[in-house]
């Protein structure tokens, strides 16, 4: 289980953590649909790994997120 926080600094607290760009968030998780990854919505929420991502290809997944990034942007 890890957070992931998209901003150009890193929170130190939870006022910190309030302000984010949930709109950027939202344009990135929606970029991914297409793409057959489904994340949280709530960019508050935790992501999690699990057994069932033992054999993920992390190139892949970085490709993916990279333009997904790009679409966000």
């Amino acid at each position: 289980m890890f957070g992931v926080h998209l901003s150009e600094t890193t929170p130190t607290n939870y006022r910190h953590r309030k302000v984010t760009d949930s709109g950027f968030y939202t344009r990135f998780t929606r970029s991914l649909i297409p793409q057959g990854i489904i994340l949280e919505p709530d960019s508050r929420e935790p992501w999690f790994l699990c057994e069932a991502h033992a054999n993920i290809d992390f190139g892949r997944l970085e490709d993916i997120a990279n333009t997904a990034l790009a679409t966000a942007l």
